[in-house]
């Protein structure tokens, strides 16, 4: 009778323990949950072993956590689904590894970040040495423009009143020409006004 209740108790105690680490919050795999109550050792070997794929090696197909909140979920996720102290080292580790994996990328990030920032510095200084020589470019470019104006400006001008000149040398000419014509019938007159008698008057 005693052998009956205390089977009973140890059974209501194993219960007891079952249903407190099934409402765990942190949910363990099925296979592992069911192979956790065998008492062989072969049985906890192979758990071991199978217990290493619940986090992947090296975080290869795991999100890297980004903030103190979210890697303290997953150090209880991976510390309550352990089978046993072993199985925990290894999950510590394997958290460890990632950890360091995310603080090296991190590093080499703000190392990319840096550079592309000393890059960046570069290239504005260039481009400020570059807007200034165009700057340069341009007031040159415009003041060769205003000459080229004003040169223009001036031969116009000049062909203006060379066009001016001529019509003057040719109203000149004319006038010459007209003078020349008088003058030679003035000449033909005093010629035959000069070999008449001066007696007959």
């Amino acid at each position: 009778m005693a052998v009956t209740v205390a089977g009973s108790r140890k059974r209501g105690l194993a219960n007891v323990v079952d249903s407190v680490f099934l409402d765990d919050q942190f949910s363990v795999p099925s296979h592992l949950a069911k192979r956790s109550r065998c008492s062989s050792s072969d049985t906890s070997v192979a758990d071991l072993e199978k217990g290493k794929d619940i986090f992947p090696p090296n975080g290869s197909s795991i999100n890297i956590p980004s903030n103190r909140s979210q890697w303290a979920e997953l150090v209880v996720k991976e510390m309550s689904s352990a089978l046993d102290l072993v199985d925990a080292k290894n999950r510590a580790f394997n958290i460890l590894d990632l950890f360091q994996k995310a603080t090296s990328e991190q590093c080499t990030s703000q190392d990319v970040l840096q550079k592309m920032r000393e890059e960046h510095q570069e290239q504005k200084l260039t481009l400020g040495g570059l807007l200034e020589q165009n700057g340069f470019m341009k007031r040159a470019f415009l003041k060769q423009h205003n000459l080229l104006h004003d040169c223009k400006k001036t031969s116009q001008e000049r062909l203006q009143i060379i066009d001016q000149y001529k019509k003057e040398n040719e109203a000149l000419k004319q006038r010459n020409m007209f003078l020349e014509f008088q003058l030679a019938q003035l000449n033909q007159h005093s010629h035959n006004t000069g070999q008449c008698n001066p007696n007959v008057f």
